[in-house]
Order: C-alpha cells, then sequence, then structure tokens
C-alpha cells in the first residue's frame, strides 16, 4: 500500500492508498497558505481535486490517497497539478474563487494507475 514517486512522475495500483509530502523551500508555507491537487484525464478533465492543509513546522503539505480516490481510476496515464494559495476560498467542489496571491510549483506531473492482479479491490 503506497505510492511511488520519481520526481513528478507518481505511480499507485488501482484501489491503493498512499501518502505523498510535497515541500517547499525554506519558509515559503504559512499557516494561511492551501495547496490544491489537482487529477486530470489527459484531455484535461479534472476527475480528483483536494484541498491540502499546510504544514508549516514541515513546510510541506501531505496529500493523502485513500482507496475511494484511487479506485474509480481506470488503469491508465494522468496528469496532476499542485497550485499554492494565500487566503484561498474555495467553492463546494474545491475549485479556487479567490485568494491574495497563488503560483504553481509543479504544473504538471503524470500518475501512472496499475491494474491491480485479479481486478480493484
Amino acid at each position: 500500500m503506497a505510492v511511488d514517486v520519481f520526481g513528478t512522475r507518481m505511480r499507485i495500483a488501482q484501489g491503493d492508498t498512499g501518502n505523498v509530502k510535497f515541500v517547499a523551500g525554506a519558509g515559503e508555507i504559512t499557516d494561511e497558505d492551501r495547496a490544491v491537487f489537482t487529477l486530470a484525464r489527459r484531455e484535461g478533465t479534472a476527475i480528483l481535486r483536494k484541498i491540502l492543509p499546510p504544514a508549516p513546522e514541515e513546510n510541506a503539505f501531505h496529500l493523502a490517497l485513500i482507496h475511494d480516490d484511487t479506485a474509480k481510476l481506470r488503469p491508465d496515464s494522468y496528469e496532476w497539478s499542485l497550485r499554492v494559495v494565500r487566503n484561498g476560498t474555495f467553492d463546494a467542489d474545491g475549485r479556487l474563487t479567490g485568494a491574495q496571491g497563488a503560483h504553481t510549483p509543479v504544473l504538471r506531473g503524470t500518475m501512472d494507475v496499475m491494474k491491480v492482479a485479479g481486478g480493484a479491490r
């Protein structure tokens, strides 16, 4: 049960769980920051969006992928991005509706979802 990370490429088995830690440069993350992790199909349709709270003492954001996040994904390659916002406001679907500032440290990465032997759990 894990997600493998190789630079901006992630790999996880369908239906599996895992954690990814995104670390910023020294002193870059504050209590007011949030990160928006978006997973999309290649044509750009978002299929998973998570708002990540800051861990300023670690200067990081933590992404927890749970079974419900990955079980619905078909084995394939998907694109992901990470956007950091200061004092962000979000709608019910997790879309950013306002912020004092934002930057995108990872514009595009790849997540490979692998088929589980015997089918998804």
